[in-house]
């Protein structure tokens, strides 16, 4: 199959991936297909999220990867953040669970896409590793001028975007 636009997320975070997906869809030329795979997220929500993107007129890929298929418990996975969902390890699977199609385009559930993603499902795959987004190393964001109490986080590496093959 061809490339697929894909997004990870459980319960929590799903009012936001779906918002996502849709300001994908919305901004498409040609039809999208969206894979979603899902963690925690119930039978009844998952027909309302398979309904929701088909309305807005992509073809939709719902994988439940709750289960032990890959041996993987996700509630023993921590992260460094409270706010953070297990749900992002999510990825690292991804390629595994979606080896139908040729690559896929994975986005964080928090992203608004304001241009035609297809440009990206086509390119082909760019000769790089990774690309590290650097956050907060140039100059404080006004947040932290505004509230100098508040401590400013670290520069991390963010993989909120991936194409993977």
């Amino acid at each position: 199959m061809p490339a697929c636009l894909t997004f990870v997320s459980d319960e929590r975070y799903l009012p936001l991936t779906l918002i996502a997906a849709a300001t994908a869809i919305e901004a498409s030329k040609s039809r999208l297909t969206i894979a979603l795979l899902s963690i925690g997220v119930s039978d009844p929500v998952r027909r309302d999220v398979e309904q929701f993107i088909s309305d807005h007129g992509a073809d939709v890929h719902l994988v439940d990867i709750s289960e032990n298929d890959q041996g993987i418990d996700w509630s023993a996975l921590r992260t460094m953040r409270s706010g953070i969902s297990t749900a992002t390890y999510g990825r690292l699977i991804a390629p595994e669970v979606l080896s139908d199609f040729d690559s896929l385009l994975y986005l964080d559930g928090d992203m608004l896409i304001d241009a035609d993603i297809q440009e990206l499902l086509r390119s082909p795959t760019a000769h790089f590793a990774a690309v590290e987004a650097l956050h907060h190393s140039e100059t404080k964001p006004p947040l932290y001028v505004e509230n100098p109490d508040i401590p400013q986080p670290p520069t991390n590496f963010n993989a909120g975007m991936c194409q993977i093959n």
